[in-house]
């Protein structure tokens, strides 16, 4: 029978709102700006990009947390800085370079092991704070999780065997 999975606080974990900015680039010929994040926003209600466009806001899919990830999230939550791992994709790299406008959010994580495992596969992941009401569940969901260190059986050698036959050659 299987405990029931502890979820984020219903006032955290609807919606995560990412905000980009529009920076613009001088000196480049081939760029005139950029998209970076700007915020990080929780319980937006329908937010509305500017009216210039300098601002836009990109909803951000759930944070789902697994059992295999509990070391990774403790890791997360023990360094001087925890953090929300977004991976983010542009319009390139769907295969869509007509399409303007900042990245789109594709996944999000709380784990350090998850997120290595995205940029090793060269993805681009951007690093957010994570946000302090979302810490505490998070932390309980994988200590319940953690699973001890297996205790490995010293290799025995062949001496230790207690193997007492002659054996030619040996």
């Amino acid at each position: 029978m299987s405990q029931p999975e502890p979820a984020l606080p219903a006032d955290a974990a609807p919606s995560l709102t990412v905000w980009y900015g529009r920076i613009p680039v001088d000196g480049n010929r081939w760029i005139d700006h950029r998209w970076e994040i700007v915020g990080l926003e929780l319980d937006a209600a329908a937010p509305q990009a500017s009216a210039d466009g300098q601002r836009v806001p990109r909803a951000s899919p759930p944070l789902h947390l697994h059992g295999d990830e509990a070391e990774g999230y403790l890791l997360n939550l023990t360094a001087s800085e925890p953090s929300l791992f977004v991976l983010v994709r542009t319009a390139e790299d769907d295969g869509n370079p007509a399409e303007a406008g900042p990245p789109r959010i594709a996944a999000i994580s709380a784990s350090f092991h998850e997120a290595a495992r995205w940029i090793d596969g060269g993805e681009t992941v951007e690093r957010l704070p994570l946000p302090a009401t979302w810490a505490e569940a998070i932390e309980a969901y994988a200590r319940s999780r953690l699973k001890p260190p297996e205790e490995k059986r010293p290799k025995r050698r062949y001496a230790e065997a207690g193997d007492k036959h002659e054996r030619p050659g040996h």
